[in-house]
């Protein structure tokens, strides 16, 4: 089953179900890709504002609640942290950091 989502609420390691067209009728990313974070700023740069990907409700849901949760664990460690990483080695610690922080907040459910 196909599902309609904007792109502002699109999942990380979706799968797109049918390719997204530009307004110039140029394909910007084909059926069959698995989103990742640059997808999500490709779709944003071209004003795309919805995609249907392969999915059923439930597990968009989950999708869209692991991201929620995702983000407040990077609010969490970001409040614990007087730093902003610089650099792409330090950008990876960080989200090292953020899952550890997710892990933990999970674990407490």
């Amino acid at each position: 089953m196909a599902i309609k989502i904007d792109v502002k609420n699109l999942p990380i390691g979706s799968k797109i179900a049918e390719p997204v067209i530009n307004r110039y009728k140029q394909v910007i990313l084909n059926k069959g890709v698995v989103i990742e974070k640059k997808h999500v700023a490709l779709l944003k740069t071209w004003n795309i504002k919805t995609v249907i990907i392969e999915g059923e409700e439930n597990e968009l849901a989950d999708a869209q609640e692991k991201n929620a949760a995702l983000a407040l664990a990077r609010e969490k460690f970001a409040k614990k942290l007087n730093w902003t990483p610089q650099n792409e080695f330090e950008k990876e610690l960080f989200n090292i950091g953020v899952i550890e922080t997710y892990r933990k907040m999970s674990n407490k459910n």
